[in-house]
């Protein structure tokens, strides 16, 4: 058992052996992964591959808007949720908020969390499930002068191939800066707060004549860009 653990901590990729099934039985594993994809609470995307969960207390209820606007330091928070409102998209908006910061939105107040879990399902086997990662969304503060906002993958038709394989989607980076639901009469869903990002096309292969964003040499990471 102490030989499993002493490869689990410097060989993380043995972890994916523990894929779960979701008759609940695990497969000869390091460790054991826990499914949260059937917990009542979570949020499951349309494709069912990914699922989200928060807590189901947030980490700073009913905060008035402005007090939002403040504590979170968005100050285009409030343009932010009108244009959601009025069912603006992020392609129409071209990353700018169409509505103006004295917009009035159906509700004054929002509960707030500073992460939630999220999960997939296994590209190679969708009966099987990756380890549960946290995002965090932590505004800047004095003991983190810059936060702490992690970033995802979001595929959209306006980002890059990271892959050749025909089936390959788009992908842009998001950047969860806020976690947050709206409190009135009628039910909102949570709301994530992004920064989109684009690879850069500074580094890239060709493959298949297919454009592929590739990591920056020497460094081996990606480069990317703000979406404006």
């Amino acid at each position: 058992m102490d030989k499993a653990r002493l490869m689990a901590i410097h060989f993380p990729e043995a972890s994916w052996v523990s894929g779960m099934l979701p008759s609940k039985h695990y497969v000869g594993s390091v460790c054991l992964q826990k499914s949260i994809f059937d917990n009542p609470h979570s949020r499951v995307s349309a494709t069912n591959a990914t699922v989200l969960l928060l807590t189901v207390r947030p980490h700073h209820p009913n905060l008035l808007l402005h007090d939002a606007m403040i504590y979170l330091q968005l100050d285009d928070l409030i343009p932010a949720l009108g244009d959601f409102i009025s069912s603006q998209t992020y392609i129409t908006c071209s990353s700018h908020c169409f509505s103006t910061s004295d917009c009035s939105p159906p509700f004054q107040a929002v509960n707030v969390w500073g992460k939630f879990q999220i999960q997939h399902r296994s590209t190679q086997d969708v009966q099987a499930v990756t380890p549960t990662q946290m995002a965090q969304a932590v505004p800047p503060s004095e003991r983190l002068p810059f936060g702490c906002a992690n970033t995802v993958l979001v595929s959209h038709e306006s980002g890059e191939l990271i892959s050749a394989d025909p089936q390959s989607k788009r992908y842009l980076v998001a950047q969860v800066q806020a976690i947050l639901q709206p409190i009135c009469n009628l039910m909102f869903p949570p709301l994530i707060y992004v920064k989109f990002f684009n690879f850069s096309n500074l580094h890239y292969h060709v493959i298949d004549n297919i454009h592929v964003v590739a990591p920056a040499l020497k460094i081996e990471m990606f480069l990317v860009q703000q979406c404006f």
